[in-house]
């Protein structure tokens, strides 16, 4: 009887050593489920944002909103970019490589919503996948803050800190803290980011040079439009005034032709005729708070023939009658190298 007392009694004292050594194995084999699942997330968030950085520093501050717009009208995004207010902090701050709150205003949102959906394709799942896991608040409970959008000048940087709740001990033991770091480089040229840069700086003193679209923009951007370049007609809202910049090189030899040169002007003013408000995100100008209507136009400084000037100020005078002021802005120099014999009548 005393043999078997002092089994009963070792059993008793070993049995909680031994359930409490199983649990540590169970959570430890959580620990490395859990860092292995987040770790997949974030790599794959990573990688796929990294492709689609370059559009930020590549192209002007409205392009990056088109851009973006795109990029998240996927189903992965679709609604999310609005949700999280992402559209107001692209337009508030300015494209610049020093640029950092913007990059972070960006980068940490958008990790979440991918993260989201390596994780579990919608936030149900994906809390319930984590708390599962022993992260107590889910997908909430992962912190992207001290993520790095080109800290190096070619990476993007996810950094993602949580907690792990140890299974009926967390009121006695603190939570474990881990850290998960996922970097992809993003592409942009053997120089990195720098080198779209001083490409940007170049074009500015030849803007002239550049191809229409492009040239476009940065006209856009240098008469002071303060729409996203993708709100349709008008670029620049201000006091009442909706106006549409656009811009011609003159001497293109597609222009020479002053009917080409005229039904340009005349789709221009139409459109901006016919425009009675629209909707680029979260800006909204409705037809009511338009006053007036202006077309700027802005040709290279260099000589117009007579003919294309009759033409302009032929143009002027149907825009005067369709209640459309139109200005001829001549500036930011001329083109080099003339691309004579190309027909060029694409808008810009």
């Amino acid at each position: 009887m005393r043999d078997r007392g002092s089994i009963t009694v070792e059993a008793a004292i070993c049995l909680p050593f031994f359930i409490i050594a199983v649990i540590s194995f169970v959570f430890l084999i959580k620990v490395y489920f859990a860092h292995e699942i987040i770790h997949n997330a974030i790599t794959g968030a990573c990688d796929e944002m990294s492709v689609y950085s370059i559009i930020y520093y590549s192209t002007n501050a409205e392009e990056l909103v088109g851009g973006l717009e795109k990029f998240c009208n996927s189903e992965k995004v679709s609604n999310a970019l609005e949700n999280t207010g992402l559209l107001q902090y692209i337009r508030e701050f300015g494209k610049d490589a020093t640029d950092y709150v913007r990059a972070q205003a960006v980068l940490v949102p958008i990790t979440k919503i991918l993260v989201r959906e390596h994780l579990g394709n919608s936030s149900d799942k994906a809390d319930l996948r984590l708390k599962n896991l022993n992260i107590p608040d889910g997908l909430e409970g992962i912190d992207f803050t001290h993520s790095r959008m080109l800290a190096d000048g070619r990476s993007i940087d996810v950094v993602a800190e949580y907690k792990l709740e140890l299974p009926f001990l967390s009121q006695v033991l603190p939570d474990i803290k881990i850290t998960q770091t996922a970097s992809a480089c993003i592409w942009a040229g053997e120089d990195g980011v720098n080198s779209l840069k001083g490409d940007s700086e170049d074009n500015e003193q030849c803007v002239w040079n550049l191809e229409n679209i492009k040239r476009g923009r940065e006209i856009r951007r240098l008469q002071g439009a303060n729409l996203p370049f993708n709100f349709p007609v008008v670029s620049k809202y201000e006091n009442g005034t909706a106006a549409s910049i656009k811009s011609l090189n003159l001497d293109e030899i597609y222009y020479h032709n002053t009917i080409n040169l005229q039904n340009k002007l005349k789709g221009y003013i139409t459109k901006l005729q016919e425009f009675n408000g629209g909707k680029s995100g979260s800006v909204t100008i409705d037809g009511s708070q338009i006053y007036r209507k202006e077309l700027i136009l802005v040709v290279p400084e260099t000589d117009i023939t007579s003919a294309q000037l009759q033409t302009l100020n032929k143009c002027i005078d149907i825009a005067r009658e369709k209640g459309i002021s139109l200005k001829i802005v001549k500036a930011y120099g001329k083109q080099n190298n003339t691309k004579n014999g190309v027909d060029n009548g694409k808008d810009n």
